[in-house]
C-alpha cells in the first residue's frame, strides 16, 4: 500500500493544507469511517468493466480517522459554525470524498509482491459529498473499444484482474487561495490580532543597512533567518506567501487590512517602502539571486490567486484502502472473412463471421500490387452483432473495375481497418464475378 498512497498523493500536489475549520463540540473530536469495500464488476467487456464499491463519508465507528489538529475546529483563532457536525465531518460546507478504482492484472500484482504494480489501470475518481451511512460509488476503468475513451488505458482481454477502491475523506474545493507578501501578517491575519500590511518585507526584520545585508549582497555572508543558504536572502521575507482558505472562513473573518486587499482585488494594495541594498521594492520581491540582486514585482499580485483544494484538518493523507477483489476479462475474438467474395456491377460482397463476444464494425479494403504500386481494388464498412454472421458490401474503384474487366477472378489482400479492436485472420480474398 505504501506505493499506492505516494501514487495518490502525486494527483495532490497541488492543494494546499486547511487552514480555517468549523466550530463545534469537543466530543466530536474523535472522527472514524468504516473501511470501503468493493461489491461487483458489470459491463465486463475485454478491454473495459465498471467496477462498484461502497464507501461510508464519515457515518460509522470503525476505523479511526485521526484529524489535525488535535481540536479539528478550530484553527489560529478562526472559527465558523457549521450547520452539523456528522462524526466531526463538517455538513453542508463542500466536504467530500473521494473514491479511486484500480485495477492490475494478477500476474503483474504478484509480481510486485501483492502490491499493485507498473500496469496498474485506473478509473476517474468520484466525489462523494460527505452524508450518513454508505454510499454507492461506481467507475469505468479502461476502455472498449480502445478509441472510445482518450486517455483511458484499455484492459488486456482474457486477462484476470485484482482490484479495489482507494478512500480519501475530507476534501473540498470551496476553497481559495489568498496572496500576501508578509509570514507575519498572515499568521496575524490567521490569528485574528492584525492586518496585512502593504510593506514587501516584515517589519521587524533587519533588511537594509545592516552587516548581514551587506554580508550577503558580497556573497561573504547570510541573513540571520536563513540557517541554510549563504548567498539568499530568506525566503520567508522575500516571497509571497499562499494560504488555501475555506471560503466560508474568508466570508466569516472580515480583518480589516486583508480585506481591503481582498476587496481591492489585488495585493498589496499600495506600495511599501522596503529596500535592499539601494533597490527600491515597491510591491514586494519576486525573487533573489545569489550575487546580491533583486527582481521586484512590477505592480500589485492579485489577492485572490484561485481555486484550491483544502483538506478537514489540515491533513491530505487521510486513505482508507479497500479489500481486493478479482473479475476475468473475456477473450477479445476476432473476426473472419469468406475467402471469396462475389462481384455485381459496382459492389463486391464478402461473408463476415464475428467470433467474439462483442459486436465488430470496421472497414475492409481489398488491393493487388501492380509493379511496385498498390492499387485499391475495393473498399467498404460493416458492422456484425457478437456471434453473429453477416456480409460486408463493398464499392469497387474504377481501377478495380479495370482490373476485373479481363480476368474472371482476382486475388486480393484484405486489409482491416476495426473500430471495435477485434483483429482478423483472413489476409486474402479472391472476388469472382
Amino acid at each position: 500500500m505504501t506505493s499506492k498512497l505516494s501514487r495518490i498523493a502525486l494527483a495532490a500536489t497541488c492543494a494546499a493544507g486547511l487552514s480555517g475549520l468549523v466550530a463545534g463540540p469537543a466530543a466530536a473530536v474523535n472522527n472514524y469511517v468504516t473501511q470501503p469495500v468493493v461489491t461487483g464488476v458489470s459491463s465486463l467487456t475485454p478491454e473495459s468493466a465498471v467496477l462498484s464499491g461502497a464507501i461510508d463519508t464519515g457515518g460509522d465507528p470503525a476505523v479511526t480517522f485521526a484529524a489535525a489538529p488535535a481540536d479539528p475546529y478550530s484553527f489560529g483563532g478562526l472559527t465558523i459554525t457549521a450547520p452539523a457536525i456528522l462524526n466531526g465531518i463538517p455538513l453542508n460546507l463542500g466536504f467530500f470524498s473521494t473514491a479511486l478504482f484500480e485495477a492490475d492484472p494478477v500476474s503483474d500484482y504478484t509480481a510486485s509482491g501483492d502490491q499493485f504494480g507498473g500496469e496498474t489501470v485506473t478509473a476517474p475518481t468520484v466525489e462523494v459529498p460527505t452524508t450518513t451511512g454508505l454510499t454507492a460509488v461506481s467507475a469505468e476503468v479502461g476502455a472498449y473499444p480502445a478509441a472510445a475513451t482518450p486517455g483511458s488505458s484499455p484492459l488486456t482481454p482474457g486477462t484476470t484482474y485484482v482490484y479495489l477502491v482507494v478512500e480519501q475523506v475530507g476534501e473540498t474545493d470551496a476553497a481559495t487561495t489568498v496572496n500576501e507578501y508578509n509570514a507575519s501578517d498572515l499568521a496575524d491575519w490567521i490569528a485574528g490580532s492584525g492586518p496585512i500590511t502593504a510593506q514587501g518585507f516584515a517589519s521587524s526584520s533587519a533588511v537594509s543597512g545592516s552587516s548581514d545585508e551587506a554580508a550577503w549582497t558580497a556573497g561573504t555572508g547570510k541573513y540571520a533567518g536563513d540557517p541554510n543558504d549563504p548567498t539568499t536572502i530568506p525566503g520567508s521575507i522575500v516571497n509571497p506567501d499562499y494560504s488555501c482558505q475555506l471560503n466560508t472562513a474568508i466570508a466569516a473573518n472580515a480583518n480589516l487590512g486583508w480585506q481591503a486587499e481582498l476587496s481591492a482585488g489585488k495585493d498589496p494594495v499600495s506600495a511599501g517602502s522596503s529596500s535592499i541594498g539601494g533597490t527600491a521594492l515597491p510591491y514586494g520581491v519576486a525573487s533573489a539571486t545569489a550575487t546580491g540582486s533583486f527582481n521586484a514585482t512590477s505592480g500589485q499580485e492579485p489577492a485572490e490567486q484561485g481555486p484550491c483544494v483544502a483538506f478537514y484538518g489540515g491533513n491530505s493523507t487521510n486513505f482508507y484502502t479497500s479489500a481486493i477483489g478479482t473479475f476475468t476479462t473475456p477473450a477479445l475474438g476476432k473476426v473472419v472473412f469468406g475467402s471469396k467474395g462475389t462481384v455485381s456491377g459496382k459492389k463486391a460482397t464478402l461473408t463476415v463471421t464475428d467470433r467474439s463476444v462483442e459486436s465488430a464494425a470496421g472497414k475492409v479494403t481489398l488491393t493487388i500490387k501492380k509493379g511496385r504500386k498498390t492499387i485499391t481494388v475495393a473498399s467498404g464498412k460493416f458492422s456484425v452483432p457478437a456471434g453473429a454472421t453477416g456480409s460486408a458490401k463493398l464499392t469497387l474503384t474504377g481501377k478495380g473495375k479495370a482490373a476485373l474487366a479481363a480476368v474472371s477472378s482476382l486475388a486480393t489482400k484484405l486489409t482491416l481497418a476495426s473500430t471495435t479492436d477485434q483483429p482478423t485472420s483472413s489476409k486474402k480474398v479472391t472476388l469472382k464475378k
